[in-house]
């Protein structure tokens, strides 16, 4: 399927795109629950919020790190289209549970802990589109306030180069499946800070 990402919309922050997002696919998902939508229901409406707003999310990070959406180029479509088509991979069996969860309060709670996670890998494409402006600069890895790190995450620790050098490595934090590291970016809460502790990534 071709993608093409579109830059007409109305521009609102990284957080505003993420704070729709996860209020339509709850209420989408609740719908779901109580029986008034079906699994093709949410599939359906779910690929139509990760095509609309999943380039909103990484255009309005570039922006934020100093770069109009406008200004997108070849890799930054990429980038997008790759991760629009990543996620669609995984929503229809995410609906087909959805449904199966119907009536078992354990599982329901499952589903809803779930929207958490497509929620974090729409942030964190926000966040590639701040590392795209944000190339250049130099950063460091720092681990997040998990309890526990994985391997990658903690061999990371400390080690400073142009965010450009993590991307191209695809060792940027909180990519959910990210095969680079052991913990595959689920739950990650590491970062990559300018040398002053601000927030690059």
């Amino acid at each position: 399927m071709n993608y093409t990402v579109r830059l007409d919309y109305a521009e609102r922050t990284i957080g505003e795109v993420v704070g729709v997002y996860n209020d339509q696919l709850t209420n989408f998902v609740y719908e779901t629950l109580n029986g008034s939508s079906d699994a093709i229901d949410l599939s359906r409406a779910h690929r139509a919020l990760l095509r609309q707003l999943g380039p909103q999310s990484y255009l309005e990070g570039m922006r934020e790190g100093g770069v109009p959406p406008e200004e997108a180029d070849e890799s930054d479509r990429a980038t997008i289209s790759k991760w629009v088509q990543d996620q669609i991979g995984f929503e229809k069996s995410f609906a087909a549970d959805v449904v199966a969860a119907r009536g078992d309060d354990g599982k329901r709670a499952a589903i809803l802990a779930r929207v958490g996670l497509w929620v974090a890998a729409m942030s964190a494409l926000g966040a590639q589109g701040i590392a795209s402006a944000k190339g250049n600069q130099m950063g460091r890895f720092n681990l997040g306030p998990t309890k526990e790190h994985c391997r990658t995450c903690a061999g990371l620790h400390g080690k400073r180069h142009r965010l450009s050098w993590f991307q191209s490595r695809n060792l940027l934090p909180r990519q959910m499946g990210n095969e680079n590291f052991v913990c595959k970016g689920y739950r990650c809460e590491c970062n990559i800070k300018f040398d002053d502790g601000t927030w690059l990534y």
